[in-house]
């Protein structure tokens, strides 16, 4: 019996339907968020999880800033790799 309460990570099978919805959500909200986001922020811009941006951020999916013991990300670099995603998918 499969429970409500599923937090899965997307798999490889439904990945490019998660990132098409991604991308259809940043198009609508690209203008009101800054260019460099730190991990709040993103989490803001992306309908995912946290677990699913660090994955994505050790899998070298996402690219990241490291400073100061932050991560940053710059919008423009993200929406880049997501649309890679869509892509090798």
């Amino acid at each position: 019996m499969k429970s409500n309460t599923d937090t899965s990570i997307p798999t490889a099978n439904n990945l490019t339907s998660a990132v098409n919805t991604l991308v259809a959500v940043l198009e609508s909200n690209d203008l009101t968020f800054p260019e460099i986001m730190d991990m709040k922020t993103l989490l803001k811009f992306l309908p995912i999880t946290r677990k699913s941006v660090t994955n994505l951020v050790n899998e070298k999916k996402i690219p990241c800033i490291r400073a100061n013991g932050r991560i940053l990300f710059r919008k423009s670099r993200v929406l880049e790799a997501l649309d890679k995603l869509s892509i090798e998918d």
